[in-house]
């Protein structure tokens, strides 16, 4: 949660239009900010996998569990249209509508009501063919499948479907085979403390292996391939203008054209697909984040960084839907002092033609993303501590939608 905040918090203090993957304009800071936010959203929906079987524990029958998942997934779809989508725009009719991260989750979670009924192994195994699988398809295209092409926009590959009105983002299918992945695994992160924490360490850095052996091969698991960078040359306005250079000055040129930029090589290394999230993509994350989930269950939850991080892990959704108007509320703020002028920073990605001045590009720009991140979080804290104390308090079934 605390790394998702940072990625709207440069969405909104920062400009949208600048692109921290493009590997020939982008610099360290920018780049790893942007990197380490990609852990986000597989880790959601893995976990949100387990969430589900070690919820179904609680419940008598596995027909409350389906009907819970259903129930929440459609929830959560309403959400993203309503509250998700005023949040970002502070307008519920410019632009398409929007099916990104929790509308995903939602249909994912409806999926897998429907799928919770089999053994917890059977849908491991469905979602890991999904996982691993899944990039055996990127060979067709929408419009391959005539009047049927919304339908594979929805489940494979990003896209617009006109009559919906609808930009798909995140494409269902590879982040439904996450959460399975994740039901179908929680046995094994439900056991002795011990056996969990050996269990998630050889796992995670067996994905971590997996992914360092496919990427480097560049055969599967992603269409975006990594290649050696070249050092960049940059050509001196006097020395352009020489006429001869001599032999020792051509072989320093020729020699610098071939050496290896290794940032930018590392950056291309790192540069996977997330939209929709390939193979490698869930290696890179889901190793690291299993790793992670170790760590902090040896620290314990006593532990002072663990207590802070469960106090917004523990009202994810109250976190999600909030700190989008906290961000966006800032955002406007900066603009009017700044600019002169009230504006969601947002709608910057829905109009046809942006006005040049929107957007923050000055520079000391992800300086000011950070403060914003800092202080978002600071302001949320409080509230989630108050609304875990409230939803544990609460006797209601309907607590557990929030």
């Amino acid at each position: 949660m605390v790394l998702m905040a940072l990625d709207h918090s440069r969405d909104f203090f920062g400009d949208v239009r600048i692109r921290p993957e493009a590997i020939d304009t982008t610099t360290i800071s920018l780049f790893f900010t942007r990197w380490v936010t990609h852990f986000c959203a597989p880790t959601f929906l893995f976990l949100a996998g387990v969430s589900a079987w070690m919820h179904g524990r609680k419940l008598s029958s596995r027909k409350e569990l389906a009907w819970f998942l259903i129930t929440r997934g459609v929830w959560l779809i309403f959400l993203e249209f309503t509250v998700v989508r005023f949040g970002l725009l502070f307008s519920m009719t410019m632009g398409p509508w929007f099916f990104i991260v929790i509308a995903a989750i939602g249909t994912s979670m409806i999926l897998l009501g429907l799928l919770c009924w089999l053994p917890h192994r059977m849908v491991l195994v469905i979602g890991l063919i999904i996982v691993f699988g899944h990039n055996l398809l990127d060979g067709i295209q929408a419009d391959q499948l005539g009047r049927l092409g919304w339908v594979w926009t929805f489940l494979h590959q990003p896209g617009y479907i006109p009559w919906a009105y609808l930009v798909v983002a995140y494409p269902v299918l590879p982040w439904f085979g996450l959460m399975a992945v994740g039901y179908g695994i929680s046995p094994y992160l439900a056991a002795e403390p011990q056996q969990r924490r050996r269990f998630a360490v050889c796992v995670g850095l067996t994905l971590v292996a997996a992914f360092l052996l496919i990427r480097s091969t560049n055969v599967y698991g992603d269409s975006q391939h990594w290649s050696w960078q070249p050092v960049s040359m940059s050509i001196d306005a006097n020395s352009a203008s020489t006429e001869m250079e001599s032999d020792d000055d051509q072989a320093e040129t020729k020699n610098a054209s071939t050496e290896t930029d290794w940032t930018r090589t590392l950056f291309s290394f790192l540069a996977t697909s997330k939209y929709p999230p390939s193979l490698q993509f869930m290696l890179m994350t889901i190793g690291p984040a299993l790793l992670l989930l170790a760590l902090f269950d040896w620290m314990g939850r006593e532990n002072f960084w663990v207590r802070g991080l469960k106090v917004f892990g523990g009202v994810p959704l109250f976190f999600y839907l909030l700190h989008f108007y906290l961000l966006n509320l800032g955002a406007l703020l900066l603009y009017w002092t700044f600019k002169g002028v009230l504006i969601s920073p947002m709608r910057i990605d829905v109009w046809e033609t942006v006005p040049p001045e929107y957007g923050f590009n000055h520079p000391g720009w992800l300086l000011q993303v950070y403060i914003g991140w800092i202080v978002v979080l600071a302001i949320l804290f409080p509230l989630c501590l108050w609304f875990g104390k409230a939803k544990r308090r609460g006797k209601s079934v309907v607590w557990s939608y929030f």
